[in-house]
């Protein structure tokens, strides 16, 4: 089964270089599109009576950091939770995300939700000071899990538009964070501000994070994050985990497995027609499914 070729990935990085991004910190090679954002100031609305939320604060590096949780009103202490991280795009806000988008009518009790906040309201995507926001992503995994039964051998990752950049690049750098992330209209890790960083023989740039189960959504009318950066970070992913090049079809249609993963680090790709660049209705299900399968 044949793997991942160098031409492929130039194929790929060509698109990817010309797309029009959607944050302000959108990256090298990347065109700034001002203004894009999920932050049209709506307040967070409860989805069900089966779960909790609440805003609370979290001291890291100096900063007083925000975020938003939904715990399970029916919490078992004596059972572990898979906890979900969900990335607001850039510029927006752990509300705006959670208002516009939010992941608890798709988990349900099931599962502890978090919406953490960027410093500001965009992520320091590729700044190369980890404490910013990539660090902050660790600590607060390890405070929830202070008061609440967290699993965290199984903390899943999903972020939308630069929040799905930002998913993507903190598991590449960072083994350990996440089990398996789902980004939505983003991208693949960049580290082309690093003057250190490595690129293998195929011309991918090395993750010191190893390998990852990963899902990559992405709607072929995106105007603003073109699909071809969806294209990319999943041939990416497929790469770093020694996949084939071929596709089988999943679900949810028109979802496709990339053929020849490891079980534990599979990646699935949907592409999907006329969806632009909002998140796809069933994107959360679709994520949620692919993270409940991972053995």
């Amino acid at each position: 089964m044949g793997r991942l070729t160098s031409s492929v990935v130039a194929l790929f990085l060509t698109h990817a270089l010309a797309v029009s991004g959607c944050d302000s910190n959108s990256g090298p090679g990347v065109t700034p599109a001002p203004g894009i954002s999920n932050d049209g100031g709506a307040e967070p609305s409860t989805p069900s009576g089966e779960v909790e939320t609440s805003t609370k604060t979290l001291s890291f590096g100096g900063q007083t950091r925000k975020y938003v949780i939904s715990v399970p009103v029916d919490l078992d202490a004596a059972r572990k939770y898979p906890l979900v991280m969900v990335l607001h795009g850039s510029p927006g806000t752990a509300e705006s995300m959670r208002g516009a988008f939010p992941f608890e009518p798709t988990s349900k009790g099931a599962a502890i939700v978090v919406y953490p906040n960027a410093l500001g309201q965009d992520w320091d995507l590729y700044g190369l000071n980890p404490n910013v926001d990539m660090e902050y992503l660790k600590a607060l995994v390890g405070e929830i899990a202070k008061t609440l039964p967290v699993d965290e051998a199984r903390v899943f990752g999903t972020g939308w538009s630069g929040g799905g950049f930002f998913v993507s690049q903190t598991a590449c750098r960072f083994g350990g964070v996440f089990r398996a992330i789902a980004i939505h209209a983003g991208g693949a890790p960049d580290e082309s501000a690093d003057p250190a960083a490595k690129k293998d023989a195929d011309g991918f740039f090395v993750c010191p994070g190893g390998p990852l189960a990963v899902l990559v959504v992405h709607g072929l009318d995106d105007t603003t994050v073109s699909p071809d950066s969806g294209e990319f970070a999943a041939a990416h992913w497929a790469h770093v985990d020694g996949c084939g090049a071929e596709l089988s079809d999943a679900t949810p249609s028109p979802c496709k497995d990339y053929k020849g993963c490891p079980a534990a680090t599979p990646v699935r790709v949907c592409r999907v027609p006329g969806v632009g660049h909002p998140m796809w209705k069933e994107g959360h299900a679709a994520s949620w499914a692919f993270f409940e399968a991972l053995p």
